[in-house]
């Protein structure tokens, strides 16, 4: 790949499309750049090929192309060599082999939704193929046993979250994609397994004289039974989702990948990941029968099916169970497992507060031991030192025993195959987490993926939308691991813009700007890594955004608020449910805990 890179990245200087920056005769005064394409430090490395192109890489995007000019000796250039080196060599330990793959074998399986995003297509489902994934426990928890406060009342009083009766609009249908040959089995199925109910078409929500009903298909879950890939089964409720008000929830608290970027290692600290992963999720949870005329489904039952009290009558399924593909679903679902989760950690002897959640909307947790939740998946990142982890490691941790018994009592079915107990190396939301090393960096398998397709379209020489906004979007993805190598995309975004009033299938030529920044971003991936063993600065910077100006200014000390502010052991989170009224004295300092 290094080679590939290199002679792609070789054509730019040689064309003349980069220029290098004009210098004075001599020596170059002491600076980083231009990154030396050759030198004793990329000679040491088995993947010197891949650093080369690296270095051109960074080289390009300061605007210094030319790596093989004679330059006076610098420490800190020496210093970014080896950190290269360092990021080359964990990409280098990688097995993942790049996959004869191309955008016709892509886009068989995987599409692009409205906002350009990589989503898998939807197929059409048998019984046999939707079965293997719905455990026993299926629809057999009620919702209103894990809801409180705002989520609650929602729950309970659905219709009154609807738009006005006068303001609603039904559009065309979705489609029920399953052949009327196995319907029928997958109307027992789903009635057997507590999935759906029956409800008569006179009695499903009606807007200006027609039935509100929604869709069913099945996503690939890359799981196989014999010859056949198990699906996931989505309901596609897009005209009750246009017909009903949003709801926040908790969905603000889903982390993310950039939530781990404060997380800190320290005096040789290394990091255990222990996970846990509840299967089904959403459909585990059964919903008052005050929802069940807005989920009917857009295909009539077979009358064979029918009970004796409704022979004769049309009659569709419904959702008993909180759908895939309602607007609300993950702002629910994500309530439903912090609440278990909260109340099970509460419980302990002694009680475990919230203050180790690691979560969107509150500053990063200091604690030794975090907790991430996000819909079905449960995991812990604990930090010790490295003889505690070589004691401990592959055996459950408490948070992990406090979880598990918690789903038994709750109902909550395990997926034993995805449990991770205290490894050092682990795979958590998208992301693998060296432990040891002490860094974060993207799936091997989306970074051949996405460099293969960019490839192809270097090969090529043109591109449709469709074909950029799948590559560029996984783009984004690895700039996750390293917010500054967004600078390195600009050229693509205008050109996936000036195909907006093209036709899907229609390719244009890429222009040298945007080939320039595919093969360079290439180049770039091994740079996107977070890593935990940064050191803390000990001031405090902000600098603005702004296109026509720059500023920047930086702390000189604490103030009293600050210091306090330090020194609290918490982030506002008490022991206790419910909520503190009145303020809480931390240190001194009036704050409100939630």
């Amino acid at each position: 790949m290094g080679d590939i890179l290199s002679s792609i990245l070789d054509e730019f200087h040689v064309k003349g499309f980069m220029h290098s920056k004009s210098q004075s005769s001599g020596l170059v005064p002491s600076c980083i750049f231009p990154l030396p394409l050759s030198s004793e430090i990329l000679g040491s490395s088995p993947y010197g090929s891949l650093a080369r192109a690296t270095c051109q890489a960074l080289n390009l995007l300061y605007g210094e192309s030319d790596g093989g000019k004679k330059m006076r000796p610098s420490g800190a250039r020496d210093r970014a060599l080896k950190f290269i080196l360092q990021c080359v060599e964990t990409v280098g330990s990688w097995n993942e082999v790049f996959p004869r793959l191309s955008f016709d074998t892509f886009f068989k399986s995987k599409g692009v939704d409205y906002r350009g995003e990589e989503v898998r297509l939807a197929q059409r489902v048998t019984w046999e193929t939707i079965s293997p994934a719905m455990p026993p426990e299926v629809g057999g928890v009620s919702l209103l046993d894990f809801c409180s406060l705002g989520t609650r009342h929602y729950v309970e009083n659905f219709s009154n979250y609807l738009v006005p009766p006068e303001k609603r609009f039904l559009g065309r249908p979705p489609l029920v994609m399953v052949d009327d040959s196995e319907w029928a089995s997958v109307c027992e199925g789903l009635l057997a397994r507590r999935v759906c109910g029956i409800i008569p078409l006179s009695q499903v929500c009606h807007v200006q004289g027609r039935p509100m009903l929604g869709g069913l298909f099945g996503v690939g879950k890359n799981e196989f039974v014999g010859q056949k890939e198990v699906m996931r089964l989505i309901m596609n409720f897009v005209p009750l989702n246009e017909n009903c008000k949003p709801l926040d929830s908790d969905i603000s608290t889903l982390p993310g990948i950039s939530g781990l970027s404060p997380f800190l290692l320290e005096g040789g600290e290394v990091v255990l990941v222990s996970s846990e992963d509840i299967r089904c999720f959403f459909y585990l949870f059964e919903l008052p029968c005050s929802w069940f005329p807005f989920l009917g489904f857009n295909k009539l039952i077979p009358q064979h099916i029918l009970p004796p009290e409704l022979a004769g009558q049309q009659c569709v399924l419904h959702a008993r169970v909180l759908p895939m593909g309602f607007r609300n679903s993950v702002g629910i679902a994500q309530h439903v497992h912090r609440n278990v989760i909260r109340h099970a950690l509460l419980a302990c002897t002694p009680p475990v507060s919230g203050e180790g959640e690691m979560r969107k909307d509150r500053p990063s947790s200091s604690s030794k031991e975090c907790y991430r939740i996000y819909l079905d998946n449960f995991d812990v990142i604990r930090r010790c030192d490295p003889d505690t982890a070589a004691l401990v490691e592959g055996e459950p941790g408490l948070m992990t025993l406090v979880a598990r018994q918690a789903y038994a009592n709750a109902g909550l079915p395990r997926h034993p195959k995805k449990a991770v107990c205290q490894v050092s190396k682990a795979e958590v939301q998208g992301c693998i987490l060296d432990g040891q090393q002490g860094i974060a960096y993207p799936k091997p398998q989306k970074v051949v993926l996405y460099v293969s397709l960019a490839l192809e379209l270097l090969q090529r020489g043109v591109a449709n939308q469709r074909e950029m906004q799948v590559v560029c979007g996984g783009f984004v993805y690895f700039c996750m691991f390293r917010r500054p190598l967004l600078s390195a995309l600009n050229a693509v975004w205008r050109f996936i813009d000036s195909l907006n009033g093209e036709p899907p299938v229609v390719r244009l030529p890429l222009p040298p700007e945007v080939r320039l920044e595919l093969a360079r971003f290439c180049a770039l991936v091994p740079l996107a890594r977070l890593d935990f063993r940064l050191q803390v600065a000990g001031r405090v910077t902000a600098s603005d955004a702004s296109s026509s100006g720059g500023g920047a200014c930086v702390t000189t000390g604490l103030t009293d608020y600050g210091a306090a502010a330090a020194n609290a052991s918490v982030r506002g989170d008490r022991l206790g449910p419910g909520l503190v009224r009145g303020p809480v004295r931390w240190c001194g300092v009036p704050t409100y805990g939630l």
